[in-house]
């Protein structure tokens, strides 16, 4: 490794320069001559040369942005910069199986903490090492992201599930408005599938009925946040169409050390409801979520570990008193959501959610209500920017 001659006993100004150099520019290797003058003997230092240094170094640090570094209790790269109150202290690493559920609303055995990026607020749990051991689980319910951060490492050998009608940040604000079924006195049109990362499916139209809603384009997150909720069918007369799926969660992984990945983690979105009564439409399937990844010395994801972010399944349509299925939540990276079932003849089903990078799968058109369309997939998202490892992601990591 290069070194720096040390200059000791010296209180004048040019070595507090070369002090501030040494500093600023790690692994650069500076020359010193003996000279005359000086209470040791003294040294002759080419001082320009160091204020050259020294302003180089500051030009980077402004071109380069604010730093973790710049803060010893902030972590993570730009955009997903996490600054804690205080140094993280504890550590999780149950011995026994243990579900455990944050509840971000409150974050109340944690902290709330807004970004420097423009997103949403998060709740924070820090560590200085969290493990989860196989079989224990995390789940988190609310309205903000979850952050798990350790100023260590992070473990993940059991089951992260932030999936649901109540999955953390979930029901992101600033979604586009998601189309939902038309209301007819014939019949009730599905709604449109949430979109994200990619487009939900359309809604299924009745014929001479209410139209199904059409699906929205996503739009590319710039920060952390959950995903988007599907529309709400269409009703005939006073019936009322089945609701939406909420949007799967958001979780950030923010590991100092190695982020090591063995388990599960799974956004995904929720599965649309059949309407109540009378032909209603069946509502759309709420997007995948996101996942945040960070690893300051490596991320490590195991050929066995599954990571993913589907659309969930449009529910069917109903007919009289027979209503149509709720639509399901994806069950693996790999493994579409599916629709409901329609309640009857011509009352059709939901369709599927999302795999990977395909839109969700839009509901046929019938005569009495429409399916709700599936939802659109979330993101997977690699903040460290190198290798991350073999396992099965959905959608890919980016």
């Amino acid at each position: 490794m290069p070194t720096l001659a040390c200059l000791e006993h010296q209180s004048n100004l040019v070595e507090v320069r070369i002090s501030i150099a040494c500093i600023l520019l790690a692994g650069c290797s500076f020359s010193v001559t003996p000279g005359a003058g000086g209470s040791d003997g003294g040294k002759t230092i080419d001082a320009p040369q160091v204020d050259a240094a020294i302003d180089a170094a500051m030009i980077d640090a402004r071109i380069d942005g604010p730093s973790a570094d710049a803060n010893p209790n902030c972590f993570g790269v730009t955009p997903h910069v996490i600054c804690v109150g205080a140094t993280p202290t504890g550590v999780y690493a149950p011995i026994t199986p243990f579900a455990l559920t944050y509840f971000t609303s409150t974050c109340s055995t944690g902290e709330i903490v807004t970004p420097d990026n423009g997103g949403p607020e998060v709740c924070v749990h820090d560590y200085t090492s969290f493990v989860l051991n196989a079989p224990s689980s995390v789940r988190a319910e609310g309205t903000r992201p979850l952050v798990i951060l350790s100023s260590g490492d992070i473990v993940i050998d059991g089951v992260v599930e932030i999936v649901g009608d109540q999955a953390a940040g979930g029901a992101f604000a600033g979604c586009p408005t998601t189309i939902g079924g038309g209301s007819n006195s014939t019949g009730g049109g599905g709604g449109a599938g949430g979109s994200f990362g990619t487009t939900g499916g359309n809604g299924g139209d009745v014929v001479s009925g209410g139209n199904g809603g059409d699906a929205v384009v996503g739009t590319a997150p710039a920060f952390l946040r959950g995903g988007c909720p599907g529309g709400q069918g269409g009703s005939q007369g006073g019936a009322t169409g089945g609701a939406a799926g909420r949007g799967g969660g958001a979780i950030y992984l923010l590991a100092a050390g190695n982020l090591v990945i063995n388990g599960q983690v799974n956004v995904s979105g929720a599965g649309g409801d059949n309407g109540a009564n009378g032909r209603s439409g069946g509502g759309g399937g709420g997007s995948g979520g996101m996942i945040v990844l960070f690893g300051g010395t490596g991320i490590v994801v195991a050929s066995g570990a599954q990571l993913w972010a589907n659309g969930g399944g449009g529910a069917g349509g109903s007919d009289g008193g027979n209503t149509g299925g709720d639509g399901f939540g994806s069950t693996s990276p790999t493994s579409p959501a599916g629709g409901g079932a329609g309640g009857a003849s011509g009352a059709t089903a939901g369709g599927a959610g999302n795999v990977g990078t395909q839109p969700g799968a839009s509901a046929s058109n019938g005569d009495k209500s429409g399916g709700g369309g599936g939802g659109g997939g979330g993101r997977i998202e690699n903040a460290s920017g190198g290798p991350i490892g073999m396992g099965v992601f959905s959608p890919p990591a980016s």
